[in-house]
């Protein structure tokens, strides 16, 4: 899908030559790493380095460097759209009102959650403790366990929680847009 972006960044590119990218892995305090890497004050090694990527996304650069490299050879700005994971994590451990207000990367609460998205979230939930459960003696003939119902799950605390976190990863990434957009409309 990294391939794709890259070409659907490239078709956009063509209709529109002033865009700016934003990146949900990026951290708003890494922006001037964004900037220089933009401006090619920076090698590839020290990009990552300024932007702490093995801290802020940890996947292997190589399947982001095309966009980065189109970016830069496009002379495009480069927008970082969100706020440290550590933030998101804290908030999915303690919630939202945990953590106080300095802290949170100047993300303001976001509105509540509707059902659909918590339900869709539910689902993620599901699968994702499904995965990390398993089955711990080894044993491949045991049959897993059930599935929990979407609505009991929506009702635990942790998940609460994890809702309240993406949320925040959502949140973050919108302020950053709409800020952007009253700077340049």
């Amino acid at each position: 899908h990294h391939r794709w972006q890259l070409q659907m960044l490239a078709s956009l590119h063509a209709h529109n030559p002033e865009l700016i990218v934003g990146f949900e892995m990026f951290p708003r305090r890494v922006q001037p790493a964004l900037d220089a890497w933009a401006a090619g004050k920076l090698d590839v090694k020290e990009f990552l380095k300024q932007s702490d990527w093995a801290k802020v996304w940890g996947f292997h650069p190589d399947l982001y460097l095309p966009l980065f490299h189109f970016v830069r050879q496009n002379r495009l700005a480069m927008l970082g759209l969100n706020v440290d994971r550590s933030v998101i994590s804290k908030i999915g451990r303690e919630g939202w009102d945990a953590v106080p207000a300095d802290q949170r990367g100047g993300v303001s609460k976001p509105a509540a959650a509707s059902d659909a998205y918590r339900r869709d979230l539910a689902d993620i939930w599901i699968k994702s403790h499904r995965k990390r459960g398993g089955d711990k003696s080894g044993k491949s003939e045991q049959a897993p366990d059930p599935a929990p119902d979407p609505a009991s799950v929506m009702e635990n605390d942790d998940f609460k929680r994890f809702v309240g976190a993406q949320q925040t990863w959502d949140r973050a990434m919108a302020e950053a847009l709409v800020t952007l957009s009253k700077k340049r409309p």
